[in-house]
């Protein structure tokens, strides 16, 4: 460690920010499934606890990440725009963790300037990298605070930062339901680096840190239990179904990954064969933690979001396996070098929707089984900035169009539900109890997190004011443009088309149709 690795951190720093600024923009968006943490936030802030719905006791559970709700009340505390404020609390953290792993690669694998700037750049050009900069979600803060409590340790490995390490690791198990099990897995790596690396400071140091995941872990499922009467998160229940098909799926997530991205199977490749000569602290803990990964990402059947979103925390950690790599395989660093640059250039090409990998061969990774074809990266990152659009204007016209206490079936509830306010009953059952607790239905193939599904019938029993509701386009007459469905099994609700209006902010020739519930009919 001296004082030029460190005065060179930070105009490195400013380099590798560009990239990593120039994707974040281009990826620019808010999900559908943020409007969901969003509408926690709102209630939260307006003194409803955090529930979805009202009037629902014990509240459900249909939010990943207790932090990030409420961090994201503040602006809705006091009415500013808590798309922007994620965005930007996201390109914050994204930020952070940039310079953690600068740390970790100048100040404790000790990189020099050229080599510190290009796997400075090999980080930060990534495309996943970039896309979850922003997002809404919590995936970048999550990321980010599992890497620092990594840095806060195994940066100084004389004088580890242990209370620091426990902070950002307890900020870990509080922004992801299954935070608990990153950090879990975590401590693992870095005990098994400590002790294969003969490093007794961060064995202990690792101990201590699994203590503290144990402590804040153990008190967030007492809370839970008290105050959501259940001891997992409800969104658990309705997408979590371990077996044959989760792991294909999972499987096929995880390579699908890998064959985009090249460079992450050359640093894992890079820093296995490391391992046979050197046991390197740093080495070990990073690979662990990649390996439990992979692992746990196969088992819970992969996501369905672009990029790989529950890959994103094992990104920093493979670029320190392959810089430990670099720096300490002597005459064959050139041929590294080279082959970090090819991989690296490589893996930026999905972000325009290009692979070296062929068609054919990534076909057979197909694992978003909502679409009968694979998608490319973007084509599914394009969908859901759509949707997310689409489903906020309609959320806008439920708004506009409804009444208090009105209630609607919907299979996505992100933005419809914060922008409407309405009671919605979730055909997936993220916050529907009572869909969550379904068995799972066997030999079903669909995308994660949408194994649990009920048709619009399975609610007429809880009579809701709209059974369904959808933007549809019209003529100059207002008459539509394409047949919109009929009531061809229920007769007990009307259609309506009502015609929005360009003042408030809806495209032109833009109507909404609802199926509403008639008044007075009888139940089955």
């Amino acid at each position: 460690m001296t004082s030029d690795s460190k005065a060179a951190i930070a105009p490195i720093f400013l380099l590798c920010a560009i990239p990593l600024a120039l994707l974040a923009w281009r990826f620019d968006f808010v999900c559908d499934d943020a409007f969901i943490s969003f509408r926690y936030s709102n209630h939260f802030a307006d003194g409803l606890g955090l529930r979805f719905n009202r009037g629902v006791d014990p509240p459900v559970e249909g939010y990943t990440n207790l932090l990030w709700v409420l961090w994201c009340s503040i602006p809705e505390r006091f009415n500013l725009d808590t798309g922007v404020f994620a965005r930007v609390s996201l390109v914050a953290c994204s930020l952070t963790l940039l310079l953690a792993l600068l740390r970790v690669l100048a100040l404790r694998v000790g990189l020099r300037e050229p080599a510190l700037l290009g796997f400075g750049l090999v980080y930060a050009s990534l495309p996943p990298v970039g896309l979850w900069t922003t997002s809404g979600l919590e995936t970048m803060a999550f990321a980010t605070a599992l890497f620092v409590a990594f840095e806060r340790l195994a940066f100084d490995p004389h004088r580890p930062r242990v209370a620091q390490a426990a902070l950002a690791i307890a900020a870990a198990c509080l922004l992801r339901s299954d935070g608990f099990v990153w950090s879990g897995m975590l401590c693992i790596a870095l005990f098994g680096g400590g002790y294969l690396g003969q490093r007794r400071e961060l064995r202990r140091s690792a101990l201590l840190l699994a203590g503290a995941v144990v402590l804040v872990a153990g008190t967030h499922i007492a809370w839970r239990l008290g105050y959501h009467g259940d001891w997992v998160p409800n969104t658990a229940r309705a997408k979590v179904g371990f077996g044959a098909i989760a792991f294909e799926r999972g499987s096929k997530y995880v390579l699908s990954w890998l064959a985009h991205f090249p460079v992450i199977p050359l640093a894992f490749g890079i820093g296995l064969a490391r391992l046979v000569r050197v046991r390197d602290p740093l080495t070990v803990a990073s690979l662990l933690f990649c390996t439990a990964g992979f692992a746990y990402v196969v088992a819970v059947g992969g996501d369905f979001l672009p990029m790989g979103r529950f890959l994103l925390p094992v990104v920093p950690f493979a670029v320190v396996a392959l810089a430990t790599a670099f720096e300490g395989c002597g005459t064959a660093r050139v041929s590294l070098a080279i082959a970090t640059a090819v991989a690296s250039v490589a893996s930026i090409l999905p972000a325009w929707e290009r692979t070296l990998v062929p068609a054919s061969v990534l076909d057979r990774t197909h694992y978003n089984w909502n679409f009968n074809e694979r998608l490319s990266e973007v084509e599914l990152w394009r969908g859901e900035v759509r949707r997310a659009a689409v489903w906020s204007d309609l959320g806008r016209a439920l708004a506009l169009h409804s009444e208090e206490g009105d209630s609607l079936i919907a299979a996505s509830v992100g933005a419809i539900g914060y922008h409407s306010g309405l009671f919605l009953f979730d055909q997936y059952g993220l916050v529907s109890r009572e869909v969550a607790l379904l068995p799972m239905e066997e030999g079903t193939r669909r995308s994660a997190g949408h194994d649990k599904y009920v048709d619009l019938a399975y609610f007429e029993k809880d009579r809701p004011t709209f059974m369904h509701a959808r933007l549809i386009e019209v003529d100059g007459n207002g008459e539509p443009l394409k047949r919109p469905p009929g009531n061809r099994r229920e007769p007990r609700y009307d259609q309506e088309l009502i015609p929005l209006s360009v003042e408030d902010g809806f495209p032109p020739n833009t109507a909404l149709q609802v199926g509403r519930m008639k008044l007075g009919a009888e139940q089955d």
